[in-house]
């Protein structure tokens, strides 16, 4: 089965790991479609993606794909403390939040690294280095 995927023009916030290709017959391909917020404002977007094949039965698969960015309130009054060989990290409750990533490093100028999820409003680890910086990011 040869393959085509055409992302929406229209939507720059849309893409799809790989865009051609051909897969062999009985077996299948995954690929990892990406949404980039960037600077978009809030708001509901909508695209489609379109797989274009040599398939005589489904020449054509258009899959919607849709986006809502809602902005919460930040994480801003993180504390962070040691017990017990642990690194903690507690914070209030953002309304709305369905869960939290939590970012850190060592150097505050270098890449966060996400190193855990957690739906409550606290997170631990064992202390790894004299000096780590952590963010906690709210997410609906």
């Amino acid at each position: 089965l040869a393959i085509l995927i055409t992302e929406s023009i229209v939507n720059p916030w849309l893409s799809v790991s790989s865009t051609a290709g051909s897969v062999p017959p009985f077996n299948d391909e995954q690929l990892e479609v990406t949404f980039d917020t960037g600077e978009l404002p809030e708001g509901s977007y909508n695209g489609l993606i379109r797989i274009n094949s040599n398939d005589p039965d489904e020449s054509v698969l258009e899959i919607p794909v849709a986006l809502e960015i809602g902005w919460l309130d930040a994480v801003d009054d993180l504390v962070i403390y040691v017990s017990d060989g642990n690194l903690i990290l507690q914070w209030s409750a953002v309304p709305e939040a369905a869960y939290y990533t939590v970012w850190q490093c060592e150097n505050p100028f270098d890449e966060y690294l996400q190193v855990g999820t957690t739906s409550s409003n606290s997170w631990f680890q064992a202390v790894t280095s004299e000096q780590q910086f952590f963010r906690v990011v709210a997410v609906n």
